[in-house]
């Protein structure tokens, strides 16, 4: 799980993204970043060399991976999770700005999701993240479990399917969300990675 300082408030973002100047990034992880935030009402992303450290449950010192603010997702680049992973996990936070009622459908979906999964009781799914996120309310502590959730099920496209014909209409603004992302991603990642095998095998070509 990733360990995040989530704030929500007005979304200003504007779909930009920024790379701190010292930072470097794989042109793939870059291409679908970038596609995100193009797709993604009112966000931005950047990207940081490090957000620090916070104390756990057991007063040991962790990297904080990623965060939310105001439309805005930062993810360090010493992060312990990949950048895609802490990206899709802050959109999972974005999307109950752009449509609460949708999102909170979402969520629900997709917690039964992750338990059947699992093969856990919702209970035993609640006592191990309030270990992991000390000092969240009820609803903070699920909307970390969604985000969790919601790094595993992205490119699932038969349980994005399923979720969409269980909320037709409730969660219509958030299934074309994802569809969207999920296919700015999937172009940029593809795009660039076909870049780089012309590029690879044109210096092979002229060796």
């Amino acid at each position: 799980a990733d360990r995040n300082a989530v704030k929500i408030s007005a979304v200003k973002g504007s779909g930009t993204l920024k790379i701190a100047q010292n930072v470097n990034i794989g042109k793939a992880t870059k291409a679908a970043l970038e596609g995100m935030a193009k797709v993604s009402p009112n966000l931005d992303i950047e990207i940081v060399e490090t957000l620090g450290t916070v104390a756990d449950s057991f007063g040991r010192r962790v990297k904080v991976n990623a965060k939310y603010d105001s439309g805005k997702i930062v993810i360090a680049a010493d992060s312990d999770s990949p950048m895609l992973a802490a990206a899709k996990h802050e959109l999972t936070h974005h999307m109950k700005n752009i449509n609460k009622n949708g999102y909170l459908a979402y969520r629900d979906f997709l917690i039964n999701e992750l338990l059947a999964k699992e093969g856990m009781r919702f209970e035993e799914l609640m006592n191990e993240y309030s270990k992991m996120y000390t000092g969240l309310s009820r609803e903070e502590l699920l909307d970390e479990i969604a985000a969790d959730a919601s790094e595993l099920f992205f490119t699932d496209k038969a349980v994005i399917n399923k979720f969409a014909k269980k909320h037709h209409s409730l969660g219509q603004k958030v299934y074309d969300f994802i569809k969207k992302l999920v296919g700015a991603t999937e172009k940029a990642t593809t795009s660039t990675r076909a870049a780089e095998m012309l590029d690879k095998h044109h210096d092979i070509l002229n060796k």
